[in-house]
């Protein structure tokens, strides 16, 4: 049997009245006054969350009509669908969400992992921001036009107290950094506790609504005492949310969720993002010169498989900079004095920052940052958060500002922010923009010759590997005080006496840190590394051999390759 349209509209707005006069007999008319205030206060609530977002500078610079965001690809890596082709990876996740499916998205640092959550936080909120207002501007409107038949119109206006928080009308994004997490307990359900808190924040309500999707970045990036708690909770939740997570390559934290591989760049990829890159540093993007660029980084080995140009982020820096080279940390010490030299030499009118704060000299800018980022490191957090921590990233400037006494610490974290180094809300959080940057600068904290050995103390921690390679290139680099004499004392210091295994495979990594090593270091690596080398990889070498690929990718693989194919 069929209904026509109407008949089945009849029906529904039937039910409907039934259940508001149901309500009514069955309740005081003083509850259903507080679940009518109550459900207008989660919409007014919910209407402010999503217009934050939208005038957020994290997530309106990816809006589509600014062509910033270039599509990025992923690969399906397991779940019930199996493995299939690359495709775009904002595709994959809204079929993940109109299926309501949780999904975890794995990539390289600086594969845009963040970049693709906040295009999509920004997308939904745009579009639920824009159904909200239709919504409740025709909704009030009908109300407004029944004002002749009183009852009609306060049964019309209260009907949205009976449905609209069982129903999933659109959904609302809830962008999470979850590098916050750590100042949470251990306790498992409190990982239910912290989301229902970010929840009650956006809807102004104590509970998750089914229209709600949690962007859950940086799973990776939780501080090691509560990561272990985090990961937990989340699978002991028995009524887990809608939600999308995020972790780095080799750091995949082992959840139920399946799993959407961030590919690297592909020529195509490449060409737009070095096009937007030299549009955004002000440079010639035509298709001439783009063109010209790209054969120059070909010729280089830039663009290999597994190379640091096939990264959106590595990729940047050698827009930006002008260097073309392998060297990450020559890459980013001239990207982060060109983002400070840029706030430093501006014309005041022109600067993102407050006219009270005063400019805070280059060296001693990026000395302050240095010593902020190893504070972070050495507490093995990807940023501070709270009071205390505040405090504490406070005493770290004031150190270096001891001879500049009419400088303050709000001085440098506001040339740092304006230069989008570094993100700050007063007295709440401090955070690098990127981890990368975070681990640039605690390289550089440590580049003097008598700190080295601070530095290789910690050449048991994978975690520290990345900050160690960058060290190996700011060695290098003749504007950090470096030479290739330089670099290859540190990696000696390293290898030490050849006896420690982990040491030797942070010294086999250090050969990728500039463009062309000392041909005596790639003898002594090939001894050492025949030498601690059997017939069968121990567990320990081959989690060390995992991470060397989790940082250099397929580099790691030609590195062993020359190696041990050397006389």
């Amino acid at each position: 049997m069929e209904f026509a349209p109407e008949t089945l509209t009849a029906v529904f707005l039937l039910y409907i009245i039934t259940e508001l006069i149901s309500s009514v007999v069955n309740k005081t008319p003083l509850w259903l006054l507080r679940r009518f205030w109550g459900t207008w206060w989660s919409l007014r609530k919910e209407i402010r969350h999503l217009r934050n977002i939208l005038k957020d500078k994290h997530f309106y610079q990816w809006r589509p009509e600014e062509e910033q965001y270039v599509a990025l690809w992923a690969i399906k890596a397991r779940g019930k669908e199996g493995t299939s082709g690359p495709r775009p990876l904002l595709e994959i996740l809204n079929e993940h969400l109109a299926r309501r499916e949780r999904v975890l998205v794995v990539g390289d640092p600086g594969a845009g992992k963040t970049t693709a959550f906040q295009a999509l936080a920004y997308r939904l909120a745009r579009r639920a921001y824009r159904r909200n207002l239709l919504f409740w501007v025709d909704w009030l409107g009908i109300a407004a036009l029944l004002l002749r038949f009183p009852v009609l119109s306060l049964i019309w206006l209260f009907l949205p107290t009976l449905f609209a928080h069982r129903h999933c009308l659109w959904t609302t994004p809830i962008f999470v950094e979850l590098r916050a997490f750590f100042r949470q307990g251990d306790k498992k359900d409190e990982v239910g506790d912290f989301l229902v808190g970010k929840a009650e924040a956006a809807f102004g309500a104590p509970r998750i609504p089914p229209r709600a999707l949690f962007l859950l970045d940086g799973v990776n990036e939780i501080h090691r005492n509560h990561h272990a708690a985090f990961v937990e909770g989340w699978r002991a939740m028995s009524n887990k949310p809608l939600a999308f997570l995020s972790t780095r390559t080799g750091e995949e934290p082992g959840l139920d969720e399946p799993s959407l591989k961030v590919c690297e760049l592909d020529d195509e990829g490449v060409r737009q993002f070095w096009r937007v890159y030299r549009r955004e540093a002000g440079k010639d993007f035509s298709d001439e010169a783009v063109a010209r660029d790209i054969a120059e980084l070909e010729a280089k080995g830039l663009l290999a498989e597994g190379g640091i140009g096939r990264n959106p982020y590595w990729l940047k820096m050698l827009a930006m900079s002008e260097q073309r080279t392998r060297n990450k940390g020559a890459l980013f010490l001239s990207f982060a004095e060109k983002l400070i030299r840029r706030e430093l030499e501006e014309k005041p009118e022109e600067r993102k920052r407050k006219p009270e704060w005063k400019p805070v000299p280059l060296d001693v800018e990026m000395e302050c940052l240095a010593r902020l980022a190893l504070a972070m490191n050495e507490a093995h957090q990807v940023g501070f958060e709270g009071e205390e921590a505040w405090d504490e990233a406070c005493g770290v400037i004031r150190s270096v500002l001891e001879n500049f006494t009419d400088r303050k610490p709000e001085d440098v974290l506001g040339e740092a922010q304006a230069a989008t180094l570094v993100y700050y809300r007063f007295r709440e959080r401090i955070e690098f923009s990127h981890q990368l940057v975070q681990e640039f600068f605690a390289a550089y904290a440590l580049r003097d010759e008598n700190r080295w050995d601070e530095a290789i103390a910690h050449c048991g921690d994978h975690w520290w590997w990345e900050t160690l390679f960058l060290l190996g290139g700011i060695a290098a680099e003749g504007k950090a005080g470096g030479s290739p004499e330089k670099y290859a004392r540190f990696v000696r210091r390293v290898l030490g006496d050849g006896r420690d295994e982990r040491r030797i495979f942070v010294a086999v990594g250090l050969l990728r840190s500039v463009d062309e090593p000392d041909p005596a270091l790639a003898r002594e690596m090939t001894r050492a590394l025949i030498q601690i080398l059997g017939q069968i990889l121990t567990e320990a070498q081959r989690e060390a051999v995992k991470e060397l690929v989790r940082i250099l990718g397929d580099e790691a693989v030609e590195v062993f390759g020359e190696l041990l194919e050397a006389e």
